[in-house]
């Protein structure tokens, strides 16, 4: 088994920056499921007019791994999970403490070993009343940089979050996230709230822009 390496940095709200942890198996791919079908629609009768077809309905995003793991395909991961942050978030903002389903909602997208780490930030953060988080606060945005490696289950890439919508002050995280992903458990996500195979293993802010060590290094 290949041991990753220790993304170290201060804790900082909103900003995942914790350690990493050894991956053991590669990524599950999600199950497809059959739709019922449905009886066929009687037909019009010569005088009639066919009725309109329905406008088809959008497609959910989809997060099966591909054969090749490109940035698209990251990009619409990170996009994934760090909606879900930002929904946990909003929730404890309008209740004004970590509720049951915005932790449900953390440990759905983190690594579990730093769950309880991050939720004792977020408590911290209710004692005073989410003074840094605008009210509501929205979605922070991530957009992918670069795709450094992808190695046995394990990617480590480069991203610019935005947060203009979440914090009072976006600029005091300004600078490179790096961020690690790992396959998701089969214990990981009970309630299924995370759509994607995976999680969020562990991300560290550069100010100065400079890559971390690579925890998916071989």
């Amino acid at each position: 088994m290949r041991s990753t390496r220790r993304l170290a940095a201060p804790p900082t709200l909103l900003a995942l920056l914790t350690a990493c942890q050894s991956t053991e198996r590669e990524p599950s791919t999600p199950t497809a499921t059959i739709a019922a079908s449905t009886p066929p629609a009687p037909s019009p009768s010569p005088s009639a007019s066919p009725p309109p077809s329905p406008s088809p309905s959008p497609s959910p995003e989809d997060y099966t791994v591909p054969a090749v793991i490109d940035e698209p395909y990251v990009q619409r991961v990170l996009t994934a999970l760090y909606n879900l942050e930002s929904e946990a978030v909003r929730q404890m903002v309008a209740a004004g403490e970590v509720t049951p389903e915005a932790e449900a909602l953390v440990r759905a997208v983190n690594r579990s070993a730093v769950v309880d780490r991050y939720l004792e930030s977020y408590r911290a953060d209710a004692s005073e009343n989410f003074s840094r988080l605008l009210q509501p606060p929205g979605n922070q945005r991530i957009i992918l940089q670069e795709l450094v490696s992808v190695v046995d289950g394990c990617i480590f890439a480069r991203a610019n979050r935005d947060y203009v919508d979440v914090l009072v002050d976006p600029a005091a995280l300004e600078g490179q996230t790096f961020v690690q992903l790992l396959p998701k458990t089969a214990d990981q996500d009970f309630g299924e709230r995370n759509p994607t195979p995976w999680i969020i293993g562990g991300s560290v802010l550069q100010t100065d822009g400079s890559q971390p060590e690579n925890p998916c290094a071989p």
